[in-house]
């Protein structure tokens, strides 16, 4: 019986503890509209908490309109979408400068989909996997940028082929 007990308290202590690491969500003017402070704390601090849900609330989190959203994906398959923030031009000129700010939002599907081939605007792309399921999101910073992200996927099997994707600008596979 004390075992039992021992078990429940300690199992409580545990869910509390968790309940209080969940940092909650703050708007873009809780941060005087600093894009850069907004977006490292809610989508890299507590980008654990978008696990499981929908892309409808990182596009209603965001706050930020979005320039356009590309698919992330390769030989027919998408892991996500790519939700850019700014124009190319201006990510050039965030790069060309070094300057430090985010300027796209990589949200990964629990599961990869099959790729439709068909060609849409951003809107109608948000709208369609508006209810796709989140496994993460990261942050994309100006290459050369300390917060860089570069990393390489596993391998993929395609209908029996195998697909060795990658992401990163100056990724290349490494020679066998």
């Amino acid at each position: 019986m004390e075992k039992i007990i021992i078990t429940m308290l300690l199992g409580m202590f545990f869910i509390n503890l968790h309940a209080q690491n969940v940092l909650p969500y703050k708007s873009l003017s809780d941060f005087q509209n600093d894009t850069t402070a907004f977006i490292n704390y809610n989508f890299i601090d507590r980008a654990e908490q978008y696990k499981g849900k929908t892309l409808e609330l990182i596009v209603r989190d965001l706050q930020i309109p979005i320039e356009k959203a590309t698919i992330d994906g390769f030989y027919r398959i998408i892991d996500g979408l790519f939700l850019c923030l700014y124009e190319d031009r201006e990510v050039n000129r965030l790069r060309e400068n070094k300057i430090n700010k985010p300027h796209t939002i990589l949200v990964k599907w629990k599961e990869s989909i099959p790729d439709n081939k068909v060609i849409m605007t951003t809107s109608e792309m948000i709208n369609y996997y508006k209810d796709f399921q989140i496994d993460k999101i990261e942050v994309i910073y100006p290459l050369g940028s300390e917060h860089q992200i570069s990393t390489r996927k596993p391998a993929k099997k395609y209908n029996g082929e195998i697909i060795e994707p990658w992401h990163s600008s100056k990724a290349k596979p490494d020679p066998d």
